[in-house]
């Protein structure tokens, strides 16, 4: 999900499951 960058901060929850796509991604990339 890509956010435009003039947006507000996203939820918490929101966040979280930004962080995690985003761990997947670099584990996916380092593998």
């Amino acid at each position: 999900m890509i956010l435009p960058l003039n947006s507000p901060p996203p939820p918490e929850r929101t966040n979280h499951f930004y962080l995690l796509c985003w761990t997947c991604c670099v584990i996916h990339v380092l593998s």
